[in-house]
């Protein structure tokens, strides 16, 4: 029963809501992680990005279009396996700040570099995203380019 009631508080822990707000840069980053962690899949990145990101990337973001991009640019390698996970503050203001995300996967060293801002509806928000994965790169413009383009047809 105990068991229950952990699974069931980790799922209310991990996966945000639209009306919660972050409040720290720390705070969003290990409950991002931390869903992924516990295997619950997030439909819906909208409270992890700021709006101008989530704008660019055509609305609604979420698993089926990260598959859609061919990968995830949250943990940047398929099948995810971390080891030697840390997450290290890089620099941080008031409004902005940058962490970095690092582990192995399949004893490939991986990097994800986020940057955050502080919005004042919304709290702390991704805004850009920055990563590598042995050969792989990839940022926030990169992901928004493969996005399709919206049709535009009569």
């Amino acid at each position: 029963m105990r068991a229950f009631f952990f699974v069931l508080g980790c799922f209310f822990i991990a996966t945000p809501t639209h009306a919660q707000q972050f409040t720290s840069p720390a705070d969003l980053v290990e409950t991002l992680y931390n869903s992924y962690f516990t295997g619950l899949q997030i439909d819906d990145f909208d409270p992890y990005l700021s709006d101008d990101l989530t704008r660019q990337m055509s609305g609604k973001v979420g698993m089926s279009e990260f598959e859609a991009l061919g990968f995830d640019p949250i943990v940047g390698v398929e099948d995810w396996a971390p080891r030697k996970f840390e997450i290290v503050p890089l620099e941080s203001t008031v409004d902005q700040a940058r962490i970095s995300v690092r582990f192995e996967s399949h004893g490939l060293p991986v990097s994800v570099t986020l940057t955050l801002i502080r919005e004042p509806a919304h709290g702390w928000q991704i805004d850009h995203i920055a990563g590598l994965a042995g050969d792989r790169s990839w940022c926030t413009n990169t992901i928004i380019a493969l996005k399709p383009a919206p049709n535009n047809a009569p």
